[in-house]
């Protein structure tokens, strides 16, 4: 079942953040089961979110890329860009660069995370790449959907 996993930034927690994501197919068919803890992040303006993969994945899974789009309060503001794979794709880095509006209004995103096992991609909520809205986000292989 696809999972769409959010983002709330505001205050800071840990440094940096991290997620742990946890991938796996399930018997020899297409279905898969994710599970991503923890399943918000609340945040504070620039920084990096690390993504890690469970060891008990399915073996051969490694991450691929990241995507993204804000909600609320404005969907315009939030860039979220240099995914960086590492550690044979054990681990996943992504920059924020946004800026929490004044006042610290909490800002939220939903996101999804890619990854690749014997040669197949999967996505955490294909929907999310698949169904962007006409002329709202542009979709980068590896990189982050923006507001255009």
């Amino acid at each position: 079942m696809p999972v769409i996993q959010k983002l709330y930034e505001n205050t800071m927690v840990g440094d940096p953040p991290q997620i742990t994501v946890k991938f796996n197919l399930v018997g020899l068919g297409p279905a898969t089961t994710w599970s991503i803890t923890p399943d918000s992040l609340t945040m504070h303006g620039n920084g990096q979110i690390q993504f890690v993969l469970d060891p008990a994945s399915s073996a051969g899974t490694s991450f691929v890329g990241f995507a993204i789009k804000a909600t609320s309060p404005n969907p315009n503001n939030g860039t979220f860009d240099n995914i960086n794979v590492v550690q044979n794709g054990q681990r996943m880095n992504v920059n924020d660069h946004d800026n929490t509006p004044k006042g610290g209004l909490p800002m939220e995103f939903d996101y999804m995370i890619s990854v690749v096992n014997n040669g197949t991609t999967y996505y955490s909520d294909p929907k999310i790449i698949n169904d962007p809205p006409p002329n709202m986000y542009r979709a980068v292989p590896a990189k982050a959907l923006e507001t255009a």
